[in-house]
């Protein structure tokens, strides 16, 4: 506001002469945001628009994204066909699915990991109840060049009485040592079936990818 006459109207002549304050005062005044964004919004401002809207959708996106991701690993699908499916969905009328942007191996990883651990409490609660199970283990490269043992465990579930395989745990290797060794590998196998209080007693069979040191 224009202190000297108490209005918001100002000359379309440009001063010589101002007041520091005044200026200051209107740039942080609700009428200069509002033509502000009125700018932004403007139509040659494209990346304003697709800011907007991609900030307005980005719960949307993320809950359509772990809904994808749940199905396939539901299905039992490979993972590398997680960003395909995305590009259905979008082409199915889901266009604010180009906005989800964690695409990358790495990312997709930590997702299913992550989802993994949000189920794993239900997991280990059926698999305390099964008379016998096994796992299969297998050593990977995280994305941050972390050496790390992933585990998944087969069991026959009481309930329905069909035999499931289910994501148990993923820890670094080299945490506590400095070779991934056997040795190594069978203490973190260990700690992941003592972690989750499972009898390592009722372990009948384990499934590797054949490497020496496995």
């Amino acid at each position: 506001m224009n202190l000297q006459n108490k209005s918001k109207k100002f000359n379309t002549e440009p001063a010589v002469r101002f007041k520091r304050k005044s200026v200051e005062e209107h740039s942080t005044s609700q009428q200069h945001k509002a033509a502000v964004s009125a700018e932004l919004l403007s139509p040659v401002s494209v990346f304003q628009r697709e800011f907007e809207e991609r900030e307005k959708s980005k719960e949307d996106v993320y809950f359509h994204a772990f809904l994808a991701l749940y199905w396939t690993a539901k299905e039992e699908t490979a993972n590398t066909k997680f960003t395909s499916l995305l590009e259905v969905v979008e082409k199915m009328g889901l266009s604010n699915m180009k906005f989800f942007e964690h695409r990358s191996g790495g990312s997709v990883r930590e997702m299913f990991i992550l989802m993994g651990w949000m189920v794993k409490p239900e997991v280990v609660k059926k698999a305390q109840k099964a008379s016998f199970m096994g796992l299969l283990i297998d050593e990977v490269m995280d994305i941050a060049q972390r050496e790390q043992l992933m585990s998944f465990i087969r069991y026959v579930d009481q309930d329905t009485y069909k035999v499931k395989t289910d994501f148990l745990a993923v820890n670094d290797i080299l945490e506590s040592s400095t070779s991934a060794n056997a040795e190594t590998i069978k203490s973190v196998v260990v700690k992941q079936l003592s972690d989750c209080d499972l009898d390592i007693k009722k372990l009948s069979g384990l499934s590797t990818d054949g490497a020496s040191v496995i």
